[in-house]
Protein backbone atom coordinates (compact mmCIF):
# COMPACT_ATOMS: atom_id res chain seq x y z
CA UNK A 1 0.00 0.00 0.00
CA UNK A 2 3.01 2.35 1.06
CA UNK A 3 4.15 1.97 -2.54
CA UNK A 4 1.41 2.02 -3.96
CA UNK A 5 0.46 5.45 -2.96
CA UNK A 6 3.98 6.85 -3.21
CA UNK A 7 3.74 6.16 -6.64
CA UNK A 8 0.48 8.14 -7.23
CA UNK A 9 0.86 10.58 -4.49
CA UNK A 10 4.15 12.68 -4.46
CA UNK A 11 6.37 12.94 -1.10
CA UNK A 12 7.11 17.01 -1.31
CA UNK A 13 4.81 18.17 -4.13
CA UNK A 14 1.47 17.99 -4.51
CA UNK A 15 -1.02 17.14 -7.83
CA UNK A 16 -2.17 20.89 -8.33
CA UNK A 17 0.33 22.19 -10.50
CA UNK A 18 -1.29 21.72 -13.50
CA UNK A 19 -4.89 21.73 -12.20
CA UNK A 20 -7.70 23.63 -14.13
CA UNK A 21 -10.54 25.33 -12.20
CA UNK A 22 -13.98 25.56 -14.02
CA UNK A 23 -14.10 28.79 -16.67
CA UNK A 24 -17.05 30.72 -15.04
CA UNK A 25 -16.12 30.06 -11.45
CA UNK A 26 -12.35 31.43 -12.11
CA UNK A 27 -14.25 34.81 -13.59
CA UNK A 28 -16.56 35.12 -11.05
CA UNK A 29 -13.31 35.03 -8.42
CA UNK A 30 -11.20 37.15 -10.60
CA UNK A 31 -14.15 40.12 -10.92
CA UNK A 32 -14.39 40.07 -7.20
CA UNK A 33 -10.76 40.52 -6.86
CA UNK A 34 -10.84 42.90 -8.90
CA UNK A 35 -13.36 44.98 -7.48
CA UNK A 36 -12.00 44.76 -4.19
CA UNK A 37 -8.43 45.49 -5.15
CA UNK A 38 -9.81 49.10 -6.31
CA UNK A 39 -11.51 49.97 -2.49
CA UNK A 40 -9.72 51.01 0.73
CA UNK A 41 -6.80 48.83 1.97
CA UNK A 42 -7.63 45.79 3.98
CA UNK A 43 -7.19 46.86 7.51
CA UNK A 44 -4.56 44.43 9.59
CA UNK A 45 -7.20 42.20 11.78
CA UNK A 46 -6.29 42.37 15.43
CA UNK A 47 -4.99 39.54 17.76
CA UNK A 48 -8.50 36.87 17.63
CA UNK A 49 -9.18 35.51 21.09
CA UNK A 50 -8.94 31.63 21.17
CA UNK A 51 -8.13 29.39 23.38
CA UNK A 52 -4.63 27.73 23.05
CA UNK A 53 -4.48 24.35 21.36
CA UNK A 54 -1.61 23.17 23.13
CA UNK A 55 0.95 24.79 25.65
CA UNK A 56 3.14 25.98 23.13
CA UNK A 57 1.63 28.03 20.68
CA UNK A 58 -1.98 30.35 20.46
CA UNK A 59 -3.42 30.17 16.99
CA UNK A 60 -6.41 31.88 15.98
CA UNK A 61 -9.13 31.66 13.14
CA UNK A 62 -7.92 31.31 9.66
CA UNK A 63 -7.85 34.42 7.11
CA UNK A 64 -7.33 34.07 3.23
CA UNK A 65 -4.34 37.08 2.30
CA UNK A 66 -4.57 35.99 -1.12
CA UNK A 67 -7.31 34.16 -3.09
CA UNK A 68 -6.39 31.25 -5.67
CA UNK A 69 -8.12 33.89 -8.26
CA UNK A 70 -5.68 37.72 -7.41
CA UNK A 71 -4.56 40.94 -9.17
CA UNK A 72 -1.29 39.90 -9.38
CA UNK A 73 -2.15 36.61 -11.75
CA UNK A 74 -0.29 34.16 -9.78
CA UNK A 75 -1.33 30.82 -9.17
CA UNK A 76 -0.34 27.57 -6.62
CA UNK A 77 0.96 29.51 -4.14
CA UNK A 78 3.03 29.72 -1.85
CA UNK A 79 4.93 26.22 -2.97
CA UNK A 80 7.73 26.54 -0.90
CA UNK A 81 8.75 28.51 2.19
CA UNK A 82 7.90 31.91 2.19
CA UNK A 83 10.51 34.75 2.68
CA UNK A 84 10.79 38.22 4.02
CA UNK A 85 13.19 40.50 2.51
CA UNK A 86 14.01 44.22 3.86
CA UNK A 87 11.16 46.50 2.32
CA UNK A 88 11.66 49.87 1.13
CA UNK A 89 10.30 53.36 2.21
CA UNK A 90 7.74 53.01 -0.88
CA UNK A 91 6.88 49.35 -0.04
CA UNK A 92 7.23 48.42 4.09
CA UNK A 93 6.05 45.18 3.73
CA UNK A 94 8.53 42.53 0.96
CA UNK A 95 8.46 39.05 0.46
CA UNK A 96 9.59 36.54 -1.97
CA UNK A 97 7.01 33.18 -2.59
CA UNK A 98 7.18 30.42 -5.57
CA UNK A 99 4.10 30.48 -7.87
CA UNK A 100 3.78 27.62 -9.72
CA UNK A 101 7.03 26.70 -11.25
CA UNK A 102 8.79 30.19 -10.34
CA UNK A 103 9.88 32.64 -8.02
CA UNK A 104 7.86 36.06 -7.71
CA UNK A 105 8.40 39.06 -5.03
CA UNK A 106 5.37 40.58 -3.96
CA UNK A 107 5.26 44.56 -2.15
CA UNK A 108 3.21 46.22 -0.21
CA UNK A 109 2.05 48.22 3.05
CA UNK A 110 1.89 45.08 5.09
CA UNK A 111 0.73 41.04 4.96
CA UNK A 112 -3.16 41.89 3.74
CA UNK A 113 -2.41 45.04 1.56
CA UNK A 114 -0.43 44.05 -0.60
CA UNK A 115 -0.29 46.12 -4.20
CA UNK A 116 2.85 44.89 -6.18
CA UNK A 117 4.05 41.77 -7.84
CA UNK A 118 7.52 41.82 -9.49
CA UNK A 119 8.90 38.80 -11.63
CA UNK A 120 9.32 36.15 -11.67
CA UNK A 121 12.72 37.43 -10.01
CA UNK A 122 13.78 33.85 -10.39
CA UNK A 123 12.76 31.58 -13.61
CA UNK A 124 13.30 27.58 -14.18
CA UNK A 125 16.56 26.95 -16.35
CA UNK A 126 17.15 25.87 -19.37
CA UNK A 127 16.51 21.87 -20.71
CA UNK A 128 19.58 20.11 -19.38
CA UNK A 129 20.05 22.11 -15.93
CA UNK A 130 19.24 20.91 -12.55
CA UNK A 131 16.46 23.49 -12.37
CA UNK A 132 15.16 22.89 -16.17
CA UNK A 133 11.49 22.11 -14.16
CA UNK A 134 11.69 24.32 -11.11
CA UNK A 135 13.19 27.03 -9.11
CA UNK A 136 11.47 28.28 -5.65
CA UNK A 137 13.25 30.32 -3.37
CA UNK A 138 12.79 29.46 0.25
CA UNK A 139 15.48 31.29 2.39
CA UNK A 140 17.41 34.37 2.41
CA UNK A 141 20.64 35.86 3.86
CA UNK A 142 20.89 40.19 3.51
CA UNK A 143 24.14 41.61 2.95
CA UNK A 144 23.32 45.30 2.65
CA UNK A 145 21.50 45.83 -0.65
CA UNK A 146 22.95 42.09 -1.54
CA UNK A 147 20.27 38.81 -1.00
CA UNK A 148 21.45 35.69 -1.46
CA UNK A 149 19.00 32.72 -1.54
CA UNK A 150 18.58 29.34 -1.19
CA UNK A 151 15.90 28.31 -3.71
CA UNK A 152 14.47 24.57 -4.57
CA UNK A 153 15.03 23.22 -7.58
CA UNK A 154 13.68 20.30 -10.21
CA UNK A 155 15.11 18.21 -12.92
CA UNK A 156 12.32 16.80 -14.69
CA UNK A 157 13.93 14.93 -17.58
CA UNK A 158 13.59 11.56 -18.27
CA UNK A 159 11.71 11.39 -14.76
CA UNK A 160 8.38 8.95 -14.03
CA UNK A 161 5.35 10.87 -13.39
CA UNK A 162 3.55 11.46 -10.19
CA UNK A 163 0.25 11.60 -10.92
CA UNK A 164 -2.44 14.35 -11.84
CA UNK A 165 -0.36 15.24 -15.20
CA UNK A 166 2.71 15.93 -12.70
CA UNK A 167 6.00 15.04 -13.46
CA UNK A 168 8.46 13.71 -11.04
CA UNK A 169 11.50 15.67 -10.36
CA UNK A 170 15.28 15.23 -8.97
CA UNK A 171 15.18 17.92 -6.18
CA UNK A 172 18.70 20.02 -5.56
CA UNK A 173 19.31 22.74 -3.03
CA UNK A 174 21.24 25.81 -5.14
CA UNK A 175 22.16 29.47 -4.25
CA UNK A 176 21.26 32.64 -6.67
CA UNK A 177 22.52 36.18 -5.84
CA UNK A 178 20.75 39.35 -6.00
CA UNK A 179 22.09 42.56 -6.45
CA UNK A 180 19.43 44.64 -6.63
CA UNK A 181 17.25 44.88 -3.69
CA UNK A 182 16.04 41.03 -4.28
CA UNK A 183 14.00 41.97 -8.01
CA UNK A 184 16.06 39.49 -10.34
CA UNK A 185 18.81 36.79 -9.16
CA UNK A 186 21.67 35.44 -10.62
CA UNK A 187 22.16 31.63 -10.12
CA UNK A 188 25.18 30.60 -8.52
CA UNK A 189 24.77 26.39 -8.68
CA UNK A 190 23.88 23.94 -6.03
CA UNK A 191 24.64 23.55 -2.24
CA UNK A 192 23.07 20.87 -0.99
CA UNK A 193 22.42 17.75 -3.26
CA UNK A 194 20.96 14.44 -2.05
CA UNK A 195 23.41 11.31 -0.96
CA UNK A 196 22.31 9.45 -4.08
CA UNK A 197 22.16 10.27 -7.76
CA UNK A 198 19.50 11.06 -9.79
CA UNK A 199 19.20 7.40 -11.37
CA UNK A 200 18.56 5.99 -7.98
CA UNK A 201 15.69 4.80 -6.46
CA UNK A 202 14.28 3.14 -3.18
CA UNK A 203 11.04 1.25 -4.51
CA UNK A 204 10.36 0.80 -8.32
CA UNK A 205 8.88 3.77 -10.07
CA UNK A 206 9.68 6.40 -7.45
CA UNK A 207 9.12 9.59 -8.92
CA UNK A 208 10.42 12.01 -6.53
CA UNK A 209 13.80 12.18 -5.48
CA UNK A 210 16.99 14.16 -4.73
CA UNK A 211 17.09 16.79 -1.80
CA UNK A 212 14.92 19.91 -1.37
CA UNK A 213 12.12 21.78 0.12
CA UNK A 214 14.69 23.78 2.03
CA UNK A 215 15.22 26.90 4.36
CA UNK A 216 18.17 29.08 5.85
CA UNK A 217 18.64 30.56 8.51
CA UNK A 218 21.81 32.73 10.35
CA UNK A 219 22.46 31.16 13.67
CA UNK A 220 21.79 33.09 17.00
CA UNK A 221 25.40 34.56 17.31
CA UNK A 222 25.28 35.23 13.79
CA UNK A 223 28.64 33.37 12.82
CA UNK A 224 26.89 30.48 10.71
CA UNK A 225 24.08 29.92 8.13
CA UNK A 226 21.87 26.86 9.50
CA UNK A 227 20.29 25.06 6.09
CA UNK A 228 17.39 22.56 6.82
CA UNK A 229 16.20 20.29 4.07
CA UNK A 230 13.87 17.47 3.12
CA UNK A 231 16.10 14.32 1.32
CA UNK A 232 14.04 11.64 -1.05
CA UNK A 233 16.13 9.29 -1.60
CA UNK A 234 14.42 6.99 1.86
CA UNK A 235 17.58 5.40 1.84
CA UNK A 236 18.04 2.51 4.93
CA UNK A 237 14.24 2.61 4.79
CA UNK A 238 14.29 5.95 6.40
CA UNK A 239 11.60 7.92 4.38
CA UNK A 240 11.63 11.53 3.66
CA UNK A 241 13.06 13.60 6.61
CA UNK A 242 14.04 16.76 7.69
CA UNK A 243 18.25 17.03 7.31
CA UNK A 244 20.64 19.94 8.12
CA UNK A 245 23.67 21.74 6.99
CA UNK A 246 25.88 24.58 7.88
CA UNK A 247 28.36 26.58 6.78
CA UNK A 248 30.39 29.36 8.58
CA UNK A 249 28.21 33.04 7.95
CA UNK A 250 31.26 34.66 5.07
CA UNK A 251 31.97 38.16 6.19
CA UNK A 252 31.87 39.46 2.73
CA UNK A 253 30.84 36.74 0.37
CA UNK A 254 31.61 37.01 -3.31
CA UNK A 255 29.61 33.89 -4.97
CA UNK A 256 29.51 30.16 -4.79
CA UNK A 257 32.89 29.32 -3.60
CA UNK A 258 32.16 31.47 -0.32
CA UNK A 259 29.38 28.99 0.79
CA UNK A 260 30.69 25.65 1.56
CA UNK A 261 28.18 23.58 3.07
CA UNK A 262 28.75 20.79 5.40
CA UNK A 263 26.06 17.84 6.27
CA UNK A 264 24.88 16.62 9.36
CA UNK A 265 26.04 12.88 10.20
CA UNK A 266 26.82 10.88 13.09
CA UNK A 267 26.78 13.36 15.73
CA UNK A 268 28.78 16.06 13.78
CA UNK A 269 28.87 18.16 10.74
CA UNK A 270 31.55 16.08 8.45
CA UNK A 271 30.09 15.16 5.20
CA UNK A 272 30.11 17.36 2.08
CA UNK A 273 26.70 19.20 0.80
CA UNK A 274 27.75 18.08 -2.53
CA UNK A 275 30.47 16.25 -4.62
CA UNK A 276 30.66 13.32 -1.78
CA UNK A 277 33.66 10.92 -1.69
CA UNK A 278 32.36 7.93 -1.13
CA UNK A 279 31.49 5.82 -4.45
CA UNK A 280 28.01 6.07 -5.75
CA UNK A 281 27.17 9.06 -3.68
CA UNK A 282 26.89 12.54 -5.28
CA UNK A 283 26.27 14.15 -2.11
CA UNK A 284 27.76 13.26 1.71
CA UNK A 285 25.76 10.98 4.18
CA UNK A 286 23.79 12.59 6.20
CA UNK A 287 21.54 11.55 9.29
CA UNK A 288 18.01 13.29 10.13
CA UNK A 289 17.54 16.30 12.52
CA UNK A 290 14.30 16.04 13.00
CA UNK A 291 12.31 12.13 11.74
CA UNK A 292 8.60 11.55 11.55
CA UNK A 293 8.89 8.05 12.05
CA UNK A 294 7.50 8.11 15.86
CA UNK A 295 3.80 9.39 14.29
CA UNK A 296 3.53 5.96 12.65
CA UNK A 297 5.72 6.02 10.17
CA UNK A 298 5.29 9.44 9.03
CA UNK A 299 7.78 11.67 6.72
CA UNK A 300 8.88 15.02 8.37
CA UNK A 301 8.52 18.00 5.30
CA UNK A 302 8.58 21.61 4.54
CA UNK A 303 10.10 22.98 7.24
CA UNK A 304 10.58 26.65 7.89
CA UNK A 305 13.41 27.41 10.81
CA UNK A 306 13.33 30.61 13.06
CA UNK A 307 15.47 31.65 16.17
CA UNK A 308 13.20 33.83 18.95
CA UNK A 309 15.31 35.73 21.16
CA UNK A 310 11.78 36.34 22.81
CA UNK A 311 12.05 32.28 23.71
CA UNK A 312 15.64 32.10 23.57
CA UNK A 313 15.35 28.62 21.39
CA UNK A 314 14.97 27.87 17.48
CA UNK A 315 11.46 26.81 16.41
CA UNK A 316 10.44 24.87 13.23
CA UNK A 317 6.74 24.89 11.90
CA UNK A 318 6.88 21.89 9.00
CA UNK A 319 4.26 19.17 7.73
CA UNK A 320 3.83 15.54 9.17
CA UNK A 321 2.90 13.43 5.91
CA UNK A 322 1.65 10.61 7.54
CA UNK A 323 0.97 8.37 4.75
CA UNK A 324 -0.99 5.22 6.47
CA UNK A 325 -3.63 7.90 7.25
CA UNK A 326 -4.60 8.30 3.17
CA UNK A 327 -7.36 5.03 3.33
CA UNK A 328 -9.36 7.07 6.82
CA UNK A 329 -12.22 9.51 6.15
CA UNK A 330 -10.23 12.23 7.96
CA UNK A 331 -6.68 12.92 8.92
CA UNK A 332 -5.92 12.00 12.70
CA UNK A 333 -1.88 12.73 12.68
CA UNK A 334 -1.36 14.95 9.38
CA UNK A 335 -0.79 18.52 9.47
CA UNK A 336 0.91 21.54 10.64
CA UNK A 337 3.82 20.75 13.29
CA UNK A 338 6.11 22.61 16.00
CA UNK A 339 9.07 22.14 17.61
CA UNK A 340 12.06 23.90 19.41
CA UNK A 341 15.74 23.38 19.60
CA UNK A 342 18.37 24.87 22.18
CA UNK A 343 20.91 24.52 19.12
CA UNK A 344 19.31 23.76 16.04
CA UNK A 345 19.98 20.45 15.90
CA UNK A 346 18.56 18.41 19.08
CA UNK A 347 14.48 19.43 18.19
CA UNK A 348 11.89 18.60 20.86
CA UNK A 349 8.89 16.27 20.79
CA UNK A 350 6.86 17.97 17.45
CA UNK A 351 3.33 19.08 18.51
CA UNK A 352 0.69 19.19 16.09
CA UNK A 353 -1.05 22.78 15.43
CA UNK A 354 -3.58 22.59 13.02
CA UNK A 355 -4.60 18.79 11.86
CA UNK A 356 -5.16 18.52 7.96
CA UNK A 357 -4.23 16.31 4.78
CA UNK A 358 -0.75 17.01 4.53
CA UNK A 359 -0.46 16.78 0.36
CA UNK A 360 -3.24 16.26 -2.26
CA UNK A 361 -5.06 13.30 -1.65
CA UNK A 362 -8.16 12.95 -3.93
CA UNK A 363 -10.43 16.08 -3.64
CA UNK A 364 -9.55 15.85 0.34
CA UNK A 365 -8.91 20.03 1.41
CA UNK A 366 -4.74 20.00 2.26
CA UNK A 367 -2.71 22.55 3.99
CA UNK A 368 1.50 22.55 3.31
CA UNK A 369 4.59 24.87 3.45
CA UNK A 370 4.34 26.59 6.95
CA UNK A 371 6.28 30.03 7.29
CA UNK A 372 5.69 32.47 10.01
CA UNK A 373 5.72 36.81 9.02
CA UNK A 374 6.64 38.45 11.91
CA UNK A 375 5.35 41.36 14.24
CA UNK A 376 8.64 42.37 15.96
CA UNK A 377 12.52 41.08 16.12
CA UNK A 378 11.64 39.10 19.11
CA UNK A 379 9.75 36.26 17.00
CA UNK A 380 6.94 36.48 20.09
CA UNK A 381 3.97 36.98 17.53
CA UNK A 382 2.98 37.04 14.02
CA UNK A 383 0.75 35.55 11.17
CA UNK A 384 1.31 31.48 10.22
CA UNK A 385 0.79 31.53 6.93
CA UNK A 386 0.04 28.26 4.50
CA UNK A 387 -0.94 26.94 1.90
CA UNK A 388 -4.59 25.59 1.64
CA UNK A 389 -6.32 24.13 -1.31
CA UNK A 390 -7.84 20.96 -3.07
CA UNK A 391 -8.27 18.99 -6.44
CA UNK A 392 -10.44 21.53 -8.03
CA UNK A 393 -8.94 24.63 -6.12
CA UNK A 394 -5.51 26.06 -6.84
CA UNK A 395 -3.30 26.18 -3.61
CA UNK A 396 -3.65 29.95 -2.36
CA UNK A 397 -2.47 31.81 0.55
CA UNK A 398 -3.91 31.45 3.89
CA UNK A 399 -3.14 32.69 7.65
CA UNK A 400 -4.07 32.26 11.44
CA UNK A 401 -2.83 34.75 14.10
CA UNK A 402 0.27 32.75 16.18
CA UNK A 403 1.51 33.62 19.42
CA UNK A 404 3.99 31.49 21.49
CA UNK A 405 4.44 31.01 24.59
CA UNK A 406 6.80 31.47 27.17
Amino acid sequence: MMKEYRNSIPQGRGVLHRGRPLIGLTLLLTLAAMISSCGAPRPVPADPEVAPPNDYVRLGGELVVLGASNQFGIQWFPDTVTTVIPGTSSHPFRMLLTAGVKSYLLEGQDLFNLTNCKGPVLDKGAPGSPDNGYAGISGVVVYGETIYAIYHTEDHENMPGLGGGVPGYYATVSLAKSTDNGYSFIKLGPVVTSQKPKAWTFYDGQADRGAGEPCMIVSKDGTEIFIYYVDHSRVNNRGCQIFMAKTAKPANPEGLSDFSFTKYYQGGFTQPGTGGETDGLVGGLDDPVLSGKAFDQADASFPNVYYSSGLGKYIMVFNMVVWREFDDPSPTLNGIYYATSDDGIHWSTPVQIIRGWSIALGNNEFIWHPSIVWDSDEHLKGYLIYSKGNQTTRHYMVCRRIELLQ
